[in-house]
């Protein structure tokens, strides 16, 4: 959502790797709880940036998918 400081989400697998970018600015590593990840961010998300969440686990296929803040 829109002027949200923090991207929160689950996963399938325990002990995943999450990796969150946002808009053109570098990937950053999420906190990773169990199946729960969270980023905070230091700015509020704006109307229409694209996120990626990119999961990854060894001996497991990686997971992309890009969301577009409403």
């Amino acid at each position: 959502k829109k002027n949200a400081k923090k991207i929160t989400g689950k996963v399938s697998e325990k002990g995943a790797t999450v990796k969150i970018k946002v808009g053109k600015k570098a990937a950053k590593k999420a906190t990773v709880k169990g199946k729960k990840f969270t980023l905070k961010l230091s700015y509020k998300l704006k109307k229409k940036t694209k996120v990626t969440v990119t999961v990854t686990k060894k001996d497991f296929k990686q997971f992309k998918k890009t969301y577009t803040v409403k």
